[in-house]
């Protein structure tokens, strides 16, 4: 296990972590839709960084297609409303967790986020 990559994918972790957060509260002066879509990039852009600080030396491709099915996994369960899982989406971390509404076009987001941090991860190996 690499120490020093999987703490360089934290890194970046915390990083996409503080800016989505950043900017999905308005700190900054930007228009509503790259605030709204800009979060769900970053959202997506965690699924692989995330894997990647698990499984730092992986395979990238197939890292990245788990990331996909996953962030999609996520956006779709916001279909079932489950008294549990309604409970956990009232709060503000499950809200930004979860999500609470459905919608293709954060799929497409995430999947966006992915394939830049699959590009710029491909070229830097």
């Amino acid at each position: 296990m690499s120490l020093p990559l999987r703490l360089g994918y934290l890194g970046w972790v915390l990083a996409v972590i503080g800016a989505g957060l950043l900017l999905r509260n308005g700190y900054f002066d930007l228009s509503l839709s790259v605030e709204r879509w800009g979060g769900s990039v970053m959202w997506g852009a965690l699924f692989l960084l995330i894997l990647l600080v698990i499984v730092p030396n992986g395979r990238l491709i197939i890292l990245g297609f788990v990331a996909l099915i996953l962030a999609a996994v996520v956006e779709l369960s916001q279909l079932w409303h489950l008294p549990m899982l309604e409970a956990v989406r009232a709060t503000k971390v499950g809200a930004i967790m979860l999500g609470r509404t459905f919608s293709w076009w954060d799929i497409v987001c995430y999947w966006i986020g992915i394939a830049v941090v699959w590009f710029v991860d491909s070229r830097v190996r």
